[in-house]
């Protein structure tokens, strides 16, 4: 009988304490699941918070965050379930949409990018390939250059499987069209310096025949014609030099038609004195009277003629008339 008893109470104290836990375990389970529901309603605010993000690759990051949290919180009680989770795929899906947004808005930009920059890079080809003349066309050209390479740099990235490939074409491009101007100029240099020598043999010819006296003028004025040909036939070179160089052979030229045309002045003067004293000549020789005495007339006459004859030339327009009237008057007094 008394073993009885002890395991009556032995029973009803474990029933209790079985009763004791279970309310005490479902107390606890109820704690645990209103802060499981507080955690994941925070948690959906925050989700909910991405949508105002500025950054959206700082939203992707953060939700990736968000989702292996939401996937470590513990359950709540049943009927949250269901709602909890439908305003979890929700705000997910709207995250997700702007995201996607944001990369097909980026992939679009990125084409638009390639784009702009592929007309660029086949502008600064067709420079290339052209040759250019003179230095004012280069710097034309690479003024222009410069101008693209400067739109270039605003450009944003072209995606990413073709971004280095252009900007590759365009080094490589670049590349050459400054070689090309280096190799211009540099022929260019040796040019001005063969053109710089030629024309200072030049100087050297005309300065010699201006600095010369001459007595006749044709054959220095045929040759200083053919130095000035043969000087702009000699080529450029670099433009300062070029302005004195010039300046010295003009001044020569100028120095040797100023000689010339002092010169004509004091033959035309001569000339013209040379004129008078012939017609004055002519005049004594119309006055000139026979004596009778055939020997006597013909020396003078022989002396009108010596005296003619050393008497230099006259102008030209007046050479034939004066000859004309010698003869006449030498004529007339052979009559006589």
């Amino acid at each position: 009988m008394q073993k009885y008893k002890t395991l009556q109470s032995e029973y009803h104290r474990h029933v209790h304490n079985f009763y004791y836990n279970m309310k005490l375990s479902k107390d606890l389970k109820e704690l645990d699941f209103k802060r499981n529901l507080e955690f994941r309603t925070a948690m959906l605010s925050k989700i909910e918070s991405l949508l105002e993000i500025e950054s959206v690759r700082g939203v992707e990051k953060l939700l990736h965050l968000y989702r292996l949290e939401w996937s470590d919180m513990g359950p709540t009680s049943l009927e949250t379930i269901e709602p909890l989770r439908t305003r979890y795929r929700e705000l997910t899906g709207r995250v997700l949409q702007r995201i996607r947004n944001f990369y097909q808005d980026k992939q679009k930009g990125e084409q638009k990018n390639f784009e702009e920059k592929n007309a660029l890079l086949e502008r600064v080809q067709k420079i290339c390939e052209e040759n250019f003349d003179t230095p004012k066309q280069w710097q034309t050209m690479t003024e222009a250059i410069q101008k693209i390479f400067e739109d270039w740099k605003k450009i944003g990235y072209a995606p990413k499987n073709v971004n280095s490939k252009i900007w590759s074409d365009l080094r490589s491009t670049l590349h050459l069209f400054y070689k090309k101007k280096r190799d211009y100029f540099s022929n260019l240099k040796t040019l001005h310096k063969s053109n710089r020598e030629k024309k200072m043999q030049l100087l050297e010819k005309i300065q010699t025949i201006a600095n010369e006296v001459h007595e006749r003028w044709e054959e220095p004025t045929e040759q200083i014609r053919q130095l000035q040909k043969e000087w702009k036939e000699a080529g450029h070179i670099d433009r300062n030099e070029e302005e004195k160089l010039w300046k010295r052979f003009r001044e020569a030229c100028d120095k040797f038609f100023d000689a010339k045309r002092e010169g004509f002045k004091e033959r035309d003067a001569e000339q013209e004195k040379n004129l008078k004293l012939k017609e004055e000549l002519i005049e004594r020789l119309m006055a000139f009277k026979p004596i009778g005495k055939p020997q006597e007339d013909i020396e003078k006459l022989k002396e009108f003629s010596s005296e003619w004859k050393s008497i230099q030339h006259v102008p030209y327009k007046e050479k034939e008339r004066i000859y004309e009237n010698i003869k006449k008057s030498l004529i007339q007094n052979t009559r006589h």
